[in-house]
């Protein structure tokens, strides 16, 4: 068995449409799994409690087809400030994740890198330079539907800032198939609308046309077959697996459903491609009980990799070696 496991996504903090993701929680478990590194990514639509003050950044909502973005600072004497399309929204968090992922390191068994959160409408340049010039910091997070932007909107000054910094730029995927959409799933037309523009096509789309060098594409890619054989034949792309639980429970959120998703997709994917994730926080089982979590990814994982006649170092390959490879933490060798 390996010695090695790489955690490709793991979220850390409150937010205030989801999961509290407790870090501390997550390394007790994780050192227990064998987890070796693991990339950290700050909570979506965060709420953070600094001395002097809670922030919640950066919630979006639509208007007569417009959308807004604000920042709420609210102080312990009851009073609110709201900022109306902040400059920088995830500043804050970015620097605080930073620093406890470093103060975690300094006693965790685990070695903890960041994937900074980006919004592509709101950060500015020298803001994305400065997250990626952090050792620490092995690339950037878009995640659309926290943003409430489309891959068509990201310039393409975040791929060539990434590009200039050999890192990742790491973006959350995903599909809908409204006709599948269950009455209480929660789900606003604003919001399918958005999920429904933040395919992995899209994504692939916007790489290929940006330049950008290393595109991670989360959730399986939504088992989308033909993006599947578009990043098969790409060096440019990865995918992650997370969470597999709660991905194989949605299905009108995957293009192609099987009742073993993760199996179709070892079967779709060339070993070299894909990369262990948790997707701490939402791996769970129903999005109604975020306590009820599910630790069994790695082992239904190696489960699968064993029926399909992975050898060791293809097992490895998906383990830990393409995510050192990719996001330039070792060779994989």
């Amino acid at each position: 068995m390996t010695e090695e496991l790489v955690d490709c996504q793991v979220n850390y903090g409150d937010t205030l449409f989801g999961p509290k993701c407790d870090i501390s929680y997550y390394d007790s478990i994780a050192s227990e799994m064998g987890v070796t590194r693991a990339f950290v990514i700050p909570s979506v639509t965060h709420e953070l409690r600094t001395k002097n003050f809670v922030e919640k950044s950066c919630i979006w909502e639509v208007r007569n087809g417009k959308t807004t973005y604000r920042r709420e600072l609210l102080y312990p004497d009851g009073k609110k400030k709201i900022e109306m399309h902040p400059k920088n929204p995830y500043h804050l968090m970015n620097l605080h994740a930073l620093e406890t992922i470093r103060s975690l390191n300094k006693r965790s068994k685990i070695k903890y890198h960041l994937l900074a959160k980006v919004h592509p409408l709101l950060d500015d340049e020298r803001e994305v330079r400065s997250l990626l010039a952090e050792g620490d910091v092995v690339g950037i997070k878009i995640n659309g539907i926290a943003t409430h932007t489309i891959p068509e909107e990201v310039p393409e000054w975040i791929a060539e800032v990434a590009n200039k910094s050999k890192k990742v730029v790491f973006v959350h995927t995903d599909y809908l198939d409204r006709k599948f959409v269950r009455q209480d799933s929660g789900l606003s037309p604003e919001l399918c609308d958005i999920i429904s523009r933040n395919t992995p096509e899209k994504w692939l789309d916007w790489a290929e046309e940006s330049g950008a060098k290393k595109l991670f594409l989360a959730h399986l890619a939504r088992m989308d077959r033909e993006s599947m054989a578009r990043i098969n034949h790409s060096k440019s792309f990865a995918v992650g697996l997370g969470p597999d639980g709660l991905l194989q429970n949605e299905p009108y959120r995957l293009k192609s459903y099987t009742n073993w998703i993760v199996r179709e997709a070892l079967k779709a994917m060339e070993p070299d491609k894909l990369m262990f994730s948790t997707d701490f926080g939402w791996n769970v089982f129903d999005r109604k009980n975020w306590w009820n979590m599910d630790w069994g990814s790695k082992e239904r994982l190696l489960s699968e990799m064993k029926s399909l006649k992975y050898d060791e170092y293809k097992t490895s390959c998906v383990l830990y070696r393409n995510a050192m490879k990719f996001f330039n933490i070792g060779n994989g060798e």
